[in-house]
């Protein structure tokens, strides 16, 4: 047998998908305990979120609107539909679609961790897979996540599954494995639209394995490329007919241009408003420069949520030991999608948010570097004694106590995570929501603000505020029977009225019913417009 046999049997074997049996390799004993310890950590977390996202308010819409039948085309098109299906699939056990959004956050939180220690072990084995899987149960983003109204902990799972499937189907080179990994990756996409992009260099790598990874001819790597582009087009297209009916034209999202840096302008299918993400055709020097701010932004957001000792770990981790062939290969095919997401994040707006899935990447690096450390640390140590080093059970429990160290060093940005400046907004949006729900007394009031929150906790219907002039707000108030209006002084692009405006806004016709968080500087004010003339 060749040696480039002998070094595919081995790269084969050490990635060889097995199912639940004796001594249950897929899911054992640890794994199952650092599940129940992130649904601890997540069930905690939920206790100290409150408050859901302006995205919230779209996907309960739209989960309504996959229990009744009737979706409201014009969110289905900005926001992609997946999550909020999985939503309507709970709400016979959730009557409240914030509570069944937050449940399918959490499981998929939760279920991140098998994914993650199946991707790690074939290259490290049990103990720091089982390390990685840990780091996921407790790394703050994550765990913040998992617990939100929003798509990113079932984009990580998805995510992350995908690339696991893809690397499985370029090691076995089986076509029901290549048409799992597109199905995911389209699953994904109708999760979160920008990871329609995954599946361009999925089909590169598709491509080169059938050179690098498992050496067969030219029609057998096209077909395994029609499988995985089959099964990514199974799910996709449906939903891209979809859009191409509503909007009239091709494309991945009705949204998408208002995050891409210098994308030309177009109407905003929510609020009806000409929207870009930069200016339209920017100068070259102008869209560099806003490129540059990006990145750096980007660099910031990223050393907070890993910061510089994961970096140095995940180096150790990395180059501590010599690479094999299969090791080379395995690296640069993850390699591929943490640089196609930085680079693809550098175009759009820097957000936390986009740096999720990267961390089941990034922490298995982290996770081998953790290993690297504690084996050095208990071999030194037994030198110092002139003594054989200790057994397993000591490196389990300093590999646990690694791992512990390294979620508290973080515990700063789970606190920014909950208490940051507009998870406190939100707060006060959702007072006055509430507050506007007692006085509508039963009846489903419309709101016109620039944020949906405020309709999303008032039980009411939502009107956009358009940043017009004051006398075309009350117009337009009055014209679509608004009951309350709804001006927040941290809201972009519509700052709340100062006291000294009260009199220009009681004159127009817009009457102060109640100011909410002015105290702490975080000024919600609510308005109900007088039918005609001033204020009384």
């Amino acid at each position: 047998m060749s040696d480039s046999s002998e070094q595919f049997n081995r790269l084969r074997h050490t990635h060889r998908l097995r199912f639940l049996g004796r001594g249950s390799a897929l899911f054992p004993a640890g794994l199952l305990l650092l599940g129940l310890t992130a649904l601890i950590l997540r069930i905690v977390a939920l206790v100290f979120n409150d408050v859901v996202t302006p995205d919230g308010y779209y996907y309960a819409a739209l989960a309504k609107g996959f229990v009744t039948g009737r979706l409201p085309g014009e969110f289905a098109v900005s926001w992609p539909p997946l999550y909020p299906a999985l939503i309507a699939l709970f709400s016979p056990v959730f009557r409240e679609p914030e509570l069944a959004g937050r449940a399918v956050s959490l499981l998929a939180g939760c279920a991140l961790l098998a994914p993650t220690y199946w991707l790690v072990k074939g290259s490290f084995g049990h103990r720091v897979a089982l390390i990685a899987a840990g780091l996921v149960a407790a790394h703050p983003l994550l765990v913040y996540f998992s617990v939100q109204f929003l798509t990113e902990a079932t984009h990580t799972l998805l995510f992350t599954g995908a690339v696991y499937a893809g690397w499985a189907a370029l090691v076995r080179g089986r076509l029901k494995y290549f048409f799992l990994t597109g199905a995911l990756f389209g699953a994904d996409y109708l999760t979160r639209h920008e990871a329609f992009g995954y599946i361009l260099p999925m089909a590169a790598l598709t491509l080169a394995g059938g050179r690098f990874v498992r050496r067969v001819g030219a029609g057998r790597t096209l077909l395994n490329l029609g499988a995985l582009l089959l099964g990514f087009t199974f799910l996709a297209l449906p939903y891209l007919v979809y859009i191409r009916r509503e909007t009239g034209a091709w494309g991945i999202s009705g949204k998408a241009a208002s995050h891409i840096l210098g994308s030309p302008r177009y109407r905003d299918a929510v609020t009806g408003e000409p929207r870009s993400g930069l200016s339209d055709n920017p100068p070259p020097k102008v869209l560099l420069s806003r490129l540059a701010k990006s990145a750096k932004r980007q660099f910031q957001l990223l050393n907070m949520v890993f910061p510089l000792h994961f970096v140095l770990l995940a180096g150790l981790g990395l180059f501590r030991r010599h690479w094999t062939r299969g090791r080379l290969i395995k690296e640069l095919y993850l390699s591929v999608f943490v640089a196609a997401s930085l680079l693809g994040y550098v175009l759009a707006v820097p957000n936390v948010r986009f740096l999720v899935p990267l961390l089941p990447i990034l922490l298995r690096w982290v996770a081998a570097g953790v290993s690297e450390l504690v084996v050095w640390g208990l071999g030194s140590e037994a030198r110092v004694r002139g003594k054989r080093p200790k057994g397993a059970k000591w490196r389990d429990a300093a590999n646990a106590g690694a791992v512990v160290l390294l979620t508290l060093s973080m515990a700063p940005l789970f606190v920014y995570l909950l208490e940051g400046d507009k998870n406190i907004n939100y707060r006060w949006q959702k007072q006055a929501g509430v507050w506007i729900r007692e006085q509508a007394g039963g009846r489903e009031p419309l709101i016109m603000a620039r944020s949906p929150l405020t309709s999303f906790y008032s039980g009411g219907r939502y009107v956009y505020l358009p940043a017009v002039e004051l006398r075309e707000v009350v117009e337009a108030a009055r014209s679509k029977g608004v009951d309350f209006v709804v001006f927040s002084e941290r809201q972009a692009g519509q700052p709340s009225p100062t006291p000294s405006d009260e009199n220009d806004f009681a004159a127009s016709g817009l009457c102060l019913e109640r100011v909410f968080g002015k105290e702490q500087g975080y000024r919600v004010s609510v308005y109900r417009p007088h039918a005609a003339g001033p204020c009384p």
